[in-house]
């Protein structure tokens, strides 16, 4: 149990918190975690004796009222440094948490407070909610030929609504019934900040259509926020499908190494280390002289290849792991193409690219025991390094970026510190050095956030590595 310095506590860990997400509530409570009291976890401190004749305290305060105390008179045990926020407090808002330690000698030391949001307000849509169709699909039907005019896709829109939130989940239904228990899901997407009073899209997939037969079926939309509150849905929306080709049938190719349906699935990067494997399915009707293109990605995309079959008169089509890497955390599109008469091209199958899970904790050989001490620094630079990752290449870019207190003003701040190309992909891999002079900026016997992210694809996106938190002292 490695201790803090008492002379300044780092945050307190709130296990049940969600992950901050670019433009959401910070710190969100989700309300399954507000039915039994908050857990409030925090490292053990300096200077630790308590005794009968000379106890420690721990108190943890709820917007400035202290909730929950602590007292030893032995020796803490690791397993005892957590505290509770009792569930009459956990109610809708915006709040602070903060905890402070008494020492045996009477002294205090707090920690900084930490906002916490809670939401118990679900999405309220907009009165007229009902997904907006094109108008020949309202008059005629989905049909087969609309279908193949659209890249076999029916597409409609959804009015913004007010309290729109980053965070916020879309799901798309369609169904026999306006029942969301007996409906599939056919689309679902998280909103971005870019998203925010845009009209939305609602996806249905030729595909998704034809599984479900033909004859009178409903489209609707559900909304849930972040927190997990009561999803709302739309009003429903009436549509007649008669999507079913009358001619031969080409389904949607899918991906050996995925998990998923025949119209989507998701890709755990781990799973395709070696690269990825494409399948036409047995029931396509192909004839033997029948020419076949498969596509990864839209042509001229970056990342979209052409598989080759693995051996010939095959369905399989090999995807090298370099094409596999720069869609990671992306969704892509399969699919294939009949060349020998007139083409014909399959339906797509969406594939989603999960991130890249178990990344390696950057490491620096400046940071000692969880501390970062400018003094030993001397005139020299922090460097950071790590393990090799899945799909290591050079084509890929390390930045890094620091976050924290200003030693000028006491205002928060974060530093680019650079972005740099992998130059090896065997051994001790270098992340990129710190100047002392940008370390400089940051406050004293605090803890500095340590952010380093992988690009695999020319710098358009970034997965993030593990965050470390040294202390900075002098």
């Amino acid at each position: 149990m490695r201790p803090t310095p008492l002379a300044q506590l780092p945050l307190p860990n709130i296990p049940a918190l969600l992950p901050n997400i670019p433009g959401g509530q910070p710190n969100l409570l989700p309300v399954n975690a507000l039915a039994a009291p908050l857990r409030v976890e925090m490292v053990m401190w300096l200077n630790s004796r308590p005794t009968p004749a000379a106890p420690e305290t721990l108190n943890l305060y709820w917007n400035k009222q202290c909730v929950h105390s602590k007292t030893w008179e032995a020796p803490i045990e690791e397993e005892e440094l957590f505290v509770e926020v009792p569930v009459e407090h956990l109610v809708d808002g915006e709040h602070e948490v903060f905890y402070e330690v008494v020492l045996g000698d009477g002294n205090p030391a707090y920690c900084e407070p930490l906002p916490i949001t809670i939401d118990l307000a679900p999405p309220e849509l907009p009165q007229d909610n009902a997904i907006h169709f094109p108008e020949e699909v309202i008059q005629d039907g989905v049909s087969d030929r609309y279908l193949k005019a659209h890249d076999d896709l029916l597409l409609g829109s959804i009015a913004p609504y007010d309290d729109a939130a980053p965070g916020d989940v879309v799901k798309i239904y369609w169904g026999e019934v306006p029942d969301a228990k007996t409906s599939t899901v056919v689309d679902r997407y998280t909103l971005t900040p870019q998203d925010l009073g845009q009209p939305l899209r609602a996806r249905i997939s030729g595909t998704d259509i034809r599984d479900s037969g033909e004859g009178g079926r409903w489209a609707w939309y559900g909304v849930q926020d972040r927190a997990g509150n009561l999803e709302h849905f739309s009003i429903p929306k009436s549509l007649y499908a008669r999507a079913t080709p009358r001619g031969r049938v080409l389904p949607a190719p899918t991906l050996v190494e995925a998990e998923g349906g025949a119209s989507r699935s998701i890709l755990r990067p781990n799973m395709a280390a070696q690269g990825a494997t494409v399948r036409i399915p047995d029931s396509a009707d192909i004839g033997p002289n029948e020419s076949i293109e498969v596509f990864w990605g839209k042509p001229g995309e970056e990342g979209s290849y052409k598989p080759q079959p693995l051996q010939p008169d095959a369905r399989l089509y090999h995807v090298p792991p370099e094409f596999v890497a720069i869609h990671i955390g992306k969704q892509i599109e399969l699919y294939y193409e009949l060349t020998e008469r007139e083409t014909e091209k399959s339906p797509a199958h969406t594939l989603t690219v999960d991130n890249v899970d178990h990344l390696p904790t950057p490491q620096s050989d400046a940071i000692d025991a969880g501390i970062l001490n400018l003094t030993r620094l001397g005139t020299g630079k922090a460097s950071l390094h790590s393990a090799i990752w899945p799909f290591i290449a050079t084509s890929q870019f390390i930045k890094i970026e620091l976050y924290g207190r200003s030693a000028a003003d006491g205002s928060n701040l974060r530093t680019q510190v650079g972005e740099k190309a992998v130059v090896s992909t065997q051994g001790r891999i270098e992340l990129g050095e710190i100047d002392k002079d940008k370390l400089a900026l940051y406050k004293r016997d605090e803890t500095l956030r340590i952010e380093a992210s992988i690009s695999f694809d020319s710098q358009k996106s970034w997965q993030p590595m593990p965050i470390i938190f040294p202390l900075l002292v002098d």
